[in-house]
């Protein structure tokens, strides 16, 4: 339907980084019709805390409610106008996506023209009749956010089995921002800043260094969702599917880390751990590889940011990722990743080993393994010790060459007969 001009408002998060109604802007309120996925504004089933707000938000204007809850709850409801209300259960069709914007268009034809409604002075007007104000402080989320289908987690038995061979040391719960010394994260942290300044502020990298720095279990937590995560076993859980998580991070992942777009960390116990995950387990969760989904979340956020320079840094990974359990993963990605499981390789030399490759590509597998955690660090660290001695000798040399330079220019300009006359005169 290219006749129908589409206007996109950014979804948006309160202090607890839940999702909620945004703030309409000045296109909204010219709009004929709304069409609000119920997720993606912190509504996923209904609640009659959710009728006024959302009566607020929509006013008069015909709308169509999105939902893969039970979208009769919000029918039975019957709190907005049945004329004027149209509802769609996601996963959805094509066919059945036209036949909703077929009748929403009919309504907005039908009504009555009225005066174009101004956008008031104060945008917090809208929720002067809300008890939690704090929900009008928000943040604002990247540009043209796109929603992701979720999969669904698939289901297990309750039965299940787990290993309790871990290595955390047991501990009282309490929560934690804060890099440990000595950690995985610390060693990463000086490479990320100097090789991939571009990215190194951004909320992927710093929440991805929260997570590396963890030695025992812990959840991560943002909205009404939490992963489990052990580092013994660099393994992930939760009953959400993998691709809600990494839509997660990539609303959040390009901009800079802030108080609100940090997740809640708490750390486990032992018991507390495997308590947890046996609550998962009979939800019908299934643990999946942490490097795996940190691969994919960076995949995801960097499309657009990708590191570009050339460097001296030397990869050796450890392992491959299991790219059969993600998507779009170009071919060529298994092959440099192969070539660097054996030997360490600098980015000149893969270059030469793939001549197809430019830098960007090279250096996004670069950046990738690195916050995945396949990487071998203490090859990173080497070749990053080895390039600054480079860098320090080459240095010295500029400069040794610059002050001989300068000499040579010197005698250029005076001449030998000039200096020799200048010598007899004296």
């Amino acid at each position: 339907m290219p006749d129908i001009k589409c206007h996109t408002i950014e979804r948006q998060f309160n202090s607890q980084f839940t999702l909620m109604l945004p703030r309409l802007t000045s296109a909204s309120y010219q709009a004929d019709a709304l069409i609000i996925d119920l997720e993606g504004v912190g509504m996923p089933s209904y609640d009659s805390s959710h009728e006024l707000p959302l009566s607020q938000f929509i006013r008069d204007i015909p709308v169509v409610l999105i939902s893969r809850r039970n979208l009769e709850e919000w029918q039975a409801a019957d709190f907005l106008p049945e004329a004027t209300t149209l509802y769609l259960a996601a996963p959805y069709s094509i066919a059945s996506a036209k036949m909703i914007l077929t009748k929403l268009s009919e309504i907005v034809t039908k009504r009555p023209t009225e005066p174009t409604q101004l956008e008031p002075k104060d945008n917090n007007s809208l929720y002067n009749n809300r008890s939690d104000r704090a929900r009008t402080e928000v943040n604002s989320t990247r540009q043209e956010a796109s929603h992701i289908k979720t999969s669904k987690v698939n289901a297990s038995s309750s039965n299940a089995k787990y290993n309790k061979a871990v290595n955390a040391t047991a501990a009282p719960r309490h929560t934690s921002s804060a890099i440990s010394k000595n950690s995985v994260a610390t060693h990463l942290d000086p490479i990320l800043k100097q090789y991939f300044n571009s990215l190194y502020d951004t909320a992927l990298v710093k929440n991805i260094l929260m997570i590396l720095a963890q030695s025992q279990p812990f959840t991560i937590g943002f909205g009404r969702r939490e992963l489990l995560i052990n580092p013994a076993e660099q393994s992930v859980i939760s009953d959400i599917g993998s691709r809600r998580i990494v839509d997660y991070f990539t609303i959040v992942g390009r901009h800079e880390q802030t108080a609100v777009n940090t997740p809640q960390l708490s750390l486990l116990s032992e018991d507390e751990y495997y308590d947890r995950l046996q609550q998962l387990y009979d939800k019908g969760a299934k643990k999946q590889a942490l490097t795996t989904l940190l691969w994919q979340i960076a995949d995801e956020v960097i499309r657009q940011d990708e590191p570009s320079g050339q460097h001296n840094l030397a990869l050796k990974v450890n392992y491959i990722p299991n790219f059969s359990a993600m998507r779009q993963v170009p071919s060529y990605v298994n092959s440099v990743m192969s070539a660097c499981l054996s030997k360490p390789r600098r980015i000149d030399e893969l270059q030469e080993l793939f001549p197809q490759l430019r830098y960007q590509h090279l250096n996004r597998i670069f950046i990738l393994s690195i916050l995945s955690g396949v990487s071998d660090i203490s090859v990173l660290q080497s070749s990053a010790a080895i390039d600054a001695t480079t860098q320090t000798e080459h240095s010295a040399i500029e400069q040794e060459t610059s002050t001989n330079n300068k000499d040579i220019k010197k005698a250029n300009r005076t001449g030998f007969f000039k200096r020799l006359l200048s010598k007899l005169a004296i």
